[in-house]
């Protein structure tokens, strides 16, 4: 998963540099992706194949009940 969001971090620096000509905020420091908040963007605005992909990283068991969502512990 950690690779898969850094190619995501340089294709969006790519991405802004390219098309918008300017340098990003990415590009002033050393950026650390947070694997968390990824998940969370992912699971709120990305595509069904994008989710699917995430949610199959998950080593631990989802329960969903209407429209709630708990991890099961053990």
């Amino acid at each position: 998963m950690r690779e898969h969001i850094d190619k995501e971090v340089q294709r969006y620096r790519q991405f802004a540099y390219s098309v918008l000509g300017a340098e990003t905020e990415f590009d002033k420091k050393n950026y650390e992706a947070d694997i968390r908040k990824y998940a969370k963007y992912i699971l709120a605005n990305g595509s069904k194949d994008e989710k699917r992909e995430v949610l199959g990283c998950l080593k631990t068991k989802l329960e969903i009940k209407g429209k709630e969502i708990k991890v099961q512990s053990g």
